[in-house]
């Protein structure tokens, strides 16, 4: 009896050494050193809720005017061409006390780029929206949470924060209010952090919804950085 127990725990002793070493040796070193936030780690009914791909000189404004009716903190992770071609709008975002973000200088794929065109899509968004907004944005959000080990080389040594998310409603899809807000719900949980676009109306119909069935449940919203500092356990790769 002792000599099959003996067998059985040696057995999944060996099973849970394997499982760690292969995931090790899955993930890169790099990225086992890298800053990354996907989500507060809380217990607190906090939500950070942020917006990709604008700015858009009409549904990025009517989501500020939401924002501000309600009193609601958010955060932005802008393309820096489109930043570069509403700096007004853009100097609006961060002058109303939203965070401000990078989503790189063109929004294409990082994955398929070669090193220097990765440090040139930084480059080239820290020059013209750093310059707009009047400060450093620090955290970064590649477009379709797309990134590799060269990717998150560069990040850790130009001292960004990998951005990413733990909630997303699909509203890049453009399906009716109703169905954003109803994801969102299902989804969001204390630590939360929203993915949603700032280009499309629907999304636009669905925020203020967003709002008040989340402050209905209990929850306060925070910028991601806000989510970061305070909430952040470590080095955290999804």
């Amino acid at each position: 009896m002792w000599a099959k127990w003996k067998s059985f725990v040696l057995a999944l002793v060996l099973i849970v050494i394997a499982t760690v070493g292969f995931a090790i040796w899955e993930q890169p070193d790099d990225e086992l050193d890298t800053r990354v936030v996907n989500r507060g780690f809380t217990d607190e009914k906090v939500v950070a809720l942020t917006f990709d791909d604008g700015p858009h000189p009409v549904t990025t404004a009517l989501l500020l005017d939401t924002l501000k009716r309600h009193g609601v903190k958010a955060t932005f992770f802008v393309v820096g061409e489109k930043a570069q071609e509403y700096p007004e709008l853009t100097r609006r975002i961060a002058a109303a006390g939203y965070q401000v973000a990078c989503h790189t200088y063109s929004h294409d794929n990082l994955t398929r780029m070669s090193h220097h065109e990765v440090e040139n899509e930084i480059t080239y968004w820290q020059n013209d929206v750093d310059r707009i907004i009047g400060r450093q944005a620090r955290y970064l959000r590649p477009p379709g949470g797309d990134y590799n080990r060269d990717t998150i080389a560069i990040l850790r040594e130009r001292g960004y924060v990998l951005s990413l998310w733990s909630v997303n409603p699909g509203d890049w899809q453009m399906p009716p209010a109703p169905v954003i807000v109803r994801w969102v719900m299902k989804k969001v949980h204390p630590g939360a952090i929203v993915l949603m676009h700032d280009d499309g109306l629907t999304t636009v119909r669905a925020l203020p919804k967003i709002i008040e069935s989340l402050r209905k449940e209990g929850y306060k919203f925070v910028t991601l950085e806000e989510m970061d500092q305070r909430y952040h356990s470590g080095p955290n790769v999804p």
